[in-house]
């Protein structure tokens, strides 16, 4: 089990917003065992942005990645831009997750089995 947060890169109030998610549900599940992705779209966006602004972006991405200890992808969805790497690191959490619980599937074949009789929930 994997949650993906997606965020707009040039909005930080959207960053503080799955923030808060991210912190509701670690209140009220065991996340030992489930892996987490962050996404920064509108990528191709941030150039346009102030300096202030790219500031705080690079500092979500430090945030995520050592405090938070999640995998951190940036992504233009409008230009496809490392999207297919964002789905990547998504499997690679469940892959992750699935390594510290017992029901470890042997081959990456037995993943997408877990991956496709699994709930998916978008919020």
């Amino acid at each position: 089990m994997a949650y993906v947060f997606v965020f707009d890169l040039t909005s930080y109030d959207s960053f503080v917003h799955i923030k808060a998610l991210r912190d509701q549900v670690y209140e009220s599940r065991d996340m030992r065992n489930v892996g987490v992705v962050v996404v920064g779209n509108k990528r191709d966006l941030l150039e346009s942005c102030d300096t202030r602004e790219k500031r705080e972006m690079r500092d979500v991405a430090n945030v995520v990645r050592k405090q938070w200890k999640a995998s951190y992808v940036e992504v233009s969805a409008k230009c496809n831009w490392h999207v297919v790497a964002a789905f990547r690191e998504l499997l690679l959490a469940v892959e992750d997750a699935h390594a510290h619980s017992s029901a470890l599937p042997h081959n990456l074949h037995e993943l997408h089995e877990v991956i496709e009789h699994s709930k998916c929930t978008i919020l």
